[in-house]
């Protein structure tokens, strides 16, 4: 057994290091893994008396080994940092010299079993630790892609102790922070703070915010976003530096919660790094390449580019929280209710998670039924107002003087009993148009997808080569069918497109969660600002909608109906708990619209020409008073585009067409915005 011990000190070149008591925790691990490793029982277990049988056999042996090996002759300093005289350093609870008489250089002997000892019971008490924690496992599906995290580190940390908030060795988690410790001791206190406690909070805040921003746009460009929500993140290497460990982990955590949340960018490609006004090419192949052989330069085909320009507008988030000593107060209250839930452990992520699911929510309805309308001076704006949407931006193409959207006019807005003999035919005369379906989406109202299901039921429910409710268009071999969220009940849209076709544009990924804080007296006042739009990739721009209708769709990649709801014949009045989108009639005599009741804010009203016997018309008074001018339409297809002002109860004109012309009011305003 000598020569044993002897070849694994020597071997791991720990002769000397034994000698002068320089070993270090790594050093003992590693003896006494290569202990384990050759004969089944660790270092402790050969050198101390033990109770188990296969440390019995060696114990005695072992000391004696040990002793003769490393030799103290001066019987000197044992180097564990006390004096050699506190008797129980080998730590079996008795305060006798281990393992019987000791030989000369027992001193060191004891020395290591006492150091040993020390590291095991931590080792122990870790190990309990570890399997505790285990129990609460962070990947609740219990699948670990790619090499797996180690259970033991959820987001809270390790545990709070006596100098940081959660054991997160980080100064923001500091226990010389006062709100860090009135978040651990659940209480706000008995004083205000101090202007450099406030000055100090705030700064957290704002580095905190900054660290959020650019770990959601990092994660996205790396393409880890996915990965993040899976719970297949590697963070072996922040393991060096656990204060950066745990706080990635929890800014992680934050960035998950949002991107669960519903969205529209799981269904449409976002593209980042646009800003407005730029630039954005649409390519056009031309349709017969090939050609019948003869010899010489005679060339067939066309390639084709049509510019367009993005429009990503500026965006903002600014709140005022008017006295930071009772939001404190407000805050710990909650957070005693809300128990361990580590995302509400800190005022700084309570207060970034709640804000950050409004902001999500907010721009979800914004990418889908946005629409840009400038800022009143000094005032704040609904939120729909801030950017255009993907119907506003399809809106816009397909009624434009010169469209790229090739909209089937005799497709108005379904009803529930209509829609699927509806939809049905909406495809069909599309496949007949061009020749195919391959390579296009057919998108409908998420909020009508139930409805379309009972009526296919309804409908095929008694045939049986049809499997089952699925979402299909029936007697055709297609299914590509995009449910369009945050539609709204009264949008009644069907189109069909490549998924490509329509794209979500932004500047940076997650910069609108890169809060900055500012303090005002007794004001605390958060903001972010951000960029967003959405393009189409429509398809050829034709001079005039009777050119578009006459090409029959071709290099068209954008095919709606025209979701109108028809007026009665000489009707004043049309209804917004209807549609947002209207189309007038045939009357008996002169009529005047005078109002849409049931308006609200964020929607652009559009009224359309429908004929031109006896036509509608707008007069610039009552409702209308705020209208450019009286509106009286030349053309079919004509129309006046406003907003509703739920303050004045009055419309403001955005646009109007007359005789095929479009004229922006210029001056339009988004009405301030008013908390109901």
């Amino acid at each position: 057994m000598k020569k044993i011990l002897l070849a694994i000190f020597a071997s791991l070149g720990f002769t000397e290091k034994v000698k002068t008591n320089t070993m270090t925790k790594e050093d003992y691990d590693k003896v006494s893994a290569e202990m384990q490793k050759l004969h089944g029982v660790t270092l402790l277990q050969a050198l101390k008396k033990s109770k188990e049988e296969d440390a019995d056999k060696l114990d005695a042996e072992h000391q004696e080994i040990l002793s003769a090996l490393f030799a103290n002759s001066d019987g000197g300093d044992d180097g564990d940092g006390d004096d050699g005289t506190d008797g129980d350093d080998d730590g079996d609870g008795d305060d006798g010299a281990d393992g019987g008489t000791q030989a000369q250089g027992g001193d060191a002997a004891k020395v290591i079993v006492a150091q040993i000892a020390k590291m095991q019971a931590k080792a122990i008490e870790q190990d309990a630790k570890i399997k505790a924690l285990g129990e609460n496992a962070e990947n609740a599906d219990g699948k670990v892609v790619g090499k797996a995290l180690p259970k033991v580190i959820l987001i809270g940390g390790p545990g709070t102790n006596k100098t940081h908030l959660f054991g997160i060795a980080h100064d923001m988690f500091a226990l010389t922070n006062r709100w860090n410790i009135a978040a651990a001791n659940g209480q706000a206190g008995v004083r205000d703070y101090t202007k450099i406690e406030k000055e100090a909070f705030l700064a957290a805040f704002n580095t905190y915010g900054t660290e959020l921003g650019d770990r959601y746009e990092r994660l996205q460009a790396n393409g880890q976003l996915i990965p993040l929500v899976k719970g297949a993140i590697d963070y072996t290497d922040l393991e060096t530096d656990l204060g950066a460990y745990y706080r990635v982990r929890r800014q992680d955590a934050i960035i998950s919660h949002i991107i669960k949340l519903p969205s529209i960018a799981k269904v449409l490609p976002v593209r980042y790094n646009v800003q407005d006004e730029e630039v954005i090419t649409n390519h056009f192949a031309g349709s017969s390449f090939s050609s019948a052989y003869q010899p010489g330069h005679v060339f067939a085909g066309s390639h084709k580019f049509q510019s367009a320009k993005a429009k990503v507008k500026d965006v903002m988030f600014k709140y005022k929280f008017d006295d930071l000593k009772k939001l404190e107060k407000e805050f710990i209250g909650y957070l005693n209710r809300e128990g361990s839930d580590p995302m509400k452990w800190n005022f700084i992520e309570w207060l970034m998670v709640r804000t950050s699911e409004v902001l999500h929510n907010e721009k979800e309805m914004r990418r889908v039924r946005g629409v840009r309308v400038e800022p009143t001076t000094d005032k704040a704006s609904y939120f729909l107002y801030g950017s255009d949407g993907i119907l506003t931006t399809m809106d816009a193409l397909a009624y434009a003087e010169k469209p790229s959207i090739y909209t089937l006019n005799s497709y108005k807005a379904y009803t529930r009993t209509t829609m699927v003999d509806y939809i049905w035919e909406f495809v069909r005369e599309i496949y007949r148009m061009r020749g195919t379906l391959n390579g296009m989406a057919l998108c409908i109202n998420d909020l009508d997808v139930y409805d379309y299901l009972e009526g296919t039921r309804t409908k095929y429910g008694k045939d049986t080569d049809f499997a089952g409710e699925q979402l299909e268009i029936k007697n055709f071999i297609y299914n590509s069918i995009i449910r369009i969220p945050n539609m709204d009940m009264g949008r009644k849209d069907v189109f069909m497109m490549p998924k490509d076709a329509l794209e979500i544009q932004e500047n940076r990924a997650g910069e609108a969660y890169a809060f900055y804080f500012q303090r005002d007296l007794e004001q605390l006042i958060v903001a972010s600002w951000f960029k967003e739009g959405t393009f189409a990739f429509a398809g050829k721009k034709f001079a005039s909608k009777a050119l578009m209708d006459a090409s029959r769709g071709k290099q068209t990649r954008i095919f709606k109906n025209h979701p109108v709801s028809e007026l009665a014949a000489n009707a004043t009045t049309a209804d917004a708990f209807v549609n947002e989108m209207f189309e007038t009639t045939t009357n008996t005599g002169a009529t005047a619209l005078t109002d849409i009741t049931n308006a609200v804010e964020g929607v652009a009203y559009r009224v359309f020409c429908g004929s031109l016997t006896n036509k509608t018309t707008v007069a610039k008074s009552g409702k209308f008073d705020g209208i450019t001018a009286s509106y009286t339409p030349i053309a079919l297809g004509d129309y006046l585009r406003v907003i509703y002002n739920p303050t004045t109860s009055k419309f403001i004109e955005l646009e109007r067409k007359v005789d095929g012309t479009i004229t922006v009011n210029a001056a339009a305003k988004a009405p301030e915005y008013v908390e109901a």
